[in-house]
């Protein structure tokens, strides 16, 4: 099933290259323009299935702990003794660790049977230990990733599950890497360049213009 998502991925940069060569740009201009269009659509094709592989099997073939998954938003930081801190990135069910600079220390995903997750907490323990509390579940981790402790945890109590200690993180992905940070941006950059493809068709498509008694094209 993993290996066939990964073929459905590649059907997004296979459909880029026909969208291009299907519009037969002639001029400078048009050849900007349908590369524009079919990378969108190529880009953004790409990127919310590699988002929906993280989601659905908590793992990306070419992703390890050394590998940094792009960041939107970054709240919701912890802060541990040493002073690395922890962030749950929630579109692709990982946690992943920085210094106090903001500098990329390692990461980790978060392997739960949860198809969709709406709310998520993380507190680090006087131990040291980080908890990551589900709907349902709550994950205890090492600071390095290794899982301690996985238990059920009861819905009607998400709101008294213990969070903190907060801490500022500023990190953001470049914005050319956004489409990987949020498989809502892919599919906002995806479905752009699919109209773009749309607009471009309709303009190459000859014009024509009823006279009399006969049509002449423009």
């Amino acid at each position: 099933m993993e290996f066939l998502l990964y073929l459905f991925a590649l059907i997004g940069p296979v459909a880029g290259i026909g969208f291009y060569f299907g519009l037969k740009p002639r001029t400078f201009k048009d050849r900007a323009l349908a590369f524009l269009v079919s990378f969108l659509f190529a880009y953004g094709w790409l990127a919310f299935s590699i988002a929906g592989i993280a989601s659905e099997f908590q793992r990306i073939a070419f992703v390890n702990e050394s590998v940094e998954m792009p960041v939107l938003f970054s709240k919701g930081a912890v802060e541990n003794s040493r002073g690395e801190r922890f962030l749950f990135l929630k579109p692709v069910r990982r946690i992943q660790v920085y210094d106090r600079e903001g500098n990329f220390l390692r990461g980790w995903f978060v392997k739960t049977e949860l198809e969709i997750i709406d709310y998520a907490k993380l507190h680090v323990t006087k131990e040291d230990f980080i908890e990551v509390f589900f709907p349902g579940y709550r994950f205890v981790y090492t600071s390095s990733g290794e899982l301690v402790k996985k238990e059920p945890f009861p819905r009607e109590d998400m709101s008294f599950a213990p969070s903190g200690p907060g801490c500022p993180l500023n990190v953001r992905a470049p914005f050319y890497l956004l489409p990987l940070a949020h498989p809502v941006v892919a599919w906002i950059i995806g479905i752009t360049g699919m109209i773009g493809f749309g607009i471009l068709e309709a303009k190459k498509k000859p014009k024509y213009i009823r006279t009399s008694d006969k049509k002449t094209t423009e």
